[in-house]
């Protein structure tokens, strides 16, 4: 069975709006658009944007299989859940990228609450050391007033030394365009060497060989 990392992210780890990127630069805010439809989404689209993202990278260059939502979007909840009930006895990596927490009242209403989402992040941490599988985390942002716990900052990666990517969103050389502040082609790249650099720096992870 090949080994994998499961990956729990929102849109920016499923590798929205990739598609668009044709070698012919960014697309435009008309060609992209601000709101994301899966219905108009072709299968070979679908493909592209599954080839270029940083989780697919990342898992190629330790010979895993990267194991993402097939579902685009998510919520605090979404998130853990699919960490769930992905992890199997071949997972040899726990990647979560936290998302907006304003975004779970949509998905879990009885767990909209900072507090509360913080703590499903811990217990995924618990989750982990009970399976004896590193997990290893970026931020999309984090809750103004609240403190990053020091079980989930110690295991954070850092993006331009900040604990979130935030101002990532905000770069025209990191996003597709001023109207879709999703990651470009290139920042998926550079993302996902930063992460394989903390992997390797941190020995968490070894290319793996089949036999």
């Amino acid at each position: 069975m090949i080994r994998n990392i499961v990956f729990g992210g929102c849109s920016y780890t499923w590798g929205q709006s990739l598609h668009h990127f044709n070698g012919n630069g960014s697309p435009t805010p008309e060609q992209s658009g601000a709101t994301f439809y899966g219905d108009d989404l072709k299968y070979w689209e679908y493909q592209k944007n599954v080839n270029r993202r940083f989780s697919t990278r990342v898992g190629d260059y330790f010979c895993r299989k990267p194991i993402v939502q097939i579902d685009n979007g998510g919520g605090t909840s979404s998130i853990c859940e699919h960490i769930y009930k992905s992890v199997n006895e071949f997972t040899d990596l726990i990647f979560v990228q936290t998302t907006n927490f304003s975004r779970n009242h949509f998905y879990s209403p009885n767990l909209a609450s900072v507090e509360s989402q913080i703590q499903l992040y811990e217990e995924l941490i618990e989750y982990s050391c009970e399976k004896n599988i590193p997990i290893i985390f970026i931020h999309w942002d984090w809750p103004e007033g609240f403190e990053i716990p020091t079980s989930i900052k110690s295991q954070t990666i850092k993006i331009d030394d900040k604990y979130t990517f935030y101002h990532w969103t905000q770069d025209e050389r990191y996003r597709v365009n001023k109207a879709d502040h999703h990651f470009n082609l290139p920042a998926h790249k550079k993302l996902s060497k930063i992460i394989i650099k903390y992997i390797e720096t941190h020995n968490i992870l070894k290319k793996y060989i089949y036999e």
